[in-house]
């Protein structure tokens, strides 16, 4: 009887764990570690997964014109933007998956130079925590807090993500402008 008992146990632990870890990757979270590990190897295809880069950027284009009201009563500044908007995202698109492959390639480099890698201080940990902040059916609100160095204050990013399929995509940033007037870019 306490073999049948202590079967039963391990049987339901590893049901369990493994509806834990089936949760697990079809959460935002998960898809958030995804698109770092591919944004870390330089993986720019499998980043494009995880992270939609138009759509990020068509948002925050939208979201400063939105801002301007001189642009927004202006109905000539107002076509040539939408004019333009398309060749300029994806152009800005190209540049930002160019510039993650050559960071990923001068980090390789780096790391192969004998002095960075005998130099624990230029390793620091970049990102502090990730939590979920809100989660409905189809999106959620995901807070990704960087770490400042002793002088600067720890930057959170939140970022909207979709659900399609089965994984999540960012497809927003949520506090933009937070974001780029923070001091936490001064020094990189």
């Amino acid at each position: 009887m306490k073999k049948i008992f202590g079967v039963s146990a391990v049987i339901l632990i590893v049901i369990i764990a493994s509806l834990g870890y089936r949760s697990y990757k079809h959460s935002p979270l998960y898809s958030l570690k995804q698109a770092a590990i591919a944004l870390k190897t330089g993986n720019t295809e499998t980043a494009k997964k995880y992270i939609d880069f138009s759509k990020i950027i068509n948002g925050i284009f939208e979201e400063q014109i939105a801002k301007d009201e001189e642009i927004k009563n202006n109905p000539f500044a107002v076509g040539m933007i939408e004019m333009f908007k398309g060749p300029m995202v994806a152009a800005i698109q190209t540049a930002l998956l160019n510039a993650i492959e050559e960071g990923v390639k001068r980090a390789k480099e780096e790391t192969n130079n004998t002095q960075s890698a005998q130099n624990p201080q230029s390793r620091n940990k970049l990102i502090k925590k990730v939590k979920v902040l809100t989660k409905k059916k189809d999106f959620a609100t995901v807070q990704i807090v960087f770490s400042g160095n002793e002088n600067k204050k720890d930057m959170p990013l939140i970022v909207g993500m979709q659900k399609i399929d089965n994984y999540w995509q960012a497809v927003k940033i949520m506090n933009f402008d937070e974001v780029k007037d923070a001091d936490f870019w001064d020094e990189m």
